[in-house]
């Protein structure tokens, strides 16, 4: 079948007895809003104010795309003045929304690792990540290219980890990059 959205293929994939509808194009615009969706949720950066409605209409206008360019678009203020002009939109709602998305730059390990949606790895995952690397992003990046299998902490398998290292082979250059925007607090 096709993905209505993007018109990529798409199949049912069967993960723990379910059956889910899975679009196989990883640029699917759909896609790209549910993660950074979740990246600015709550439990991982916790940006207030950045709905599905104003990620959409930043993907629309072309700002966004990845999760890097919701700091290059704080950062951007011909960018800023262009969405402050759009429908729904204002000089204060957009300065609050770059005032969130600046104050998420300082954050913890387990929130950022939840962010980056690896499969498999939630919100206690995640802290049991942070506190095996000590809240250092450069441990859990060592980890990950020595190969450390991550079956060493207590309640993770090897679904976990194979997902673990999934991720981090089409990912982790990604998640470097957007890292070094990062101050990482000890949680």
């Amino acid at each position: 079948s096709v993905c209505p959205v993007c018109g990529g293929g798409m199949s049912v994939e069967h993960p723990n007895s379910t059956n889910i509808l899975v679009c196989h194009n990883p640029s699917c615009p759909s896609k790209t809003l549910g993660k950074l969706e979740h990246f600015a949720s709550k439990p991982c950066m916790d940006i207030d104010g950045l709905s599905e409605a104003t990620l959409q209409k930043m993907m629309d206008m072309g700002y966004v795309n990845c999760f890097e360019d919701l700091y290059k678009f704080a950062a951007d203020t011909s960018k800023q003045h262009a969405l402050m002009e759009a429908d729904g939109f204002g000089t204060r709602s957009v300065e609050k929304l770059c005032t969130a998305i600046e104050n998420s730059r300082s954050t913890t390990l387990a929130r950022f690792v939840n962010a980056l949606g690896i499969p498999n790895v939630g919100v206690s995952s995640s802290k049991a990540i942070a506190k095996t690397c000590e809240n250092s992003w450069d441990a859990f990046v060592n980890k990950l290219l020595a190969g450390w299998s991550f079956t060493n902490i207590p309640d993770f398998g090897d679904l976990t980890n194979d997902s673990i290292y999934k991720w981090s082979t089409f990912n982790l250059v990604e998640a470097m990059e957007l890292a070094s925007y990062m101050t990482f607090e000890v949680s």
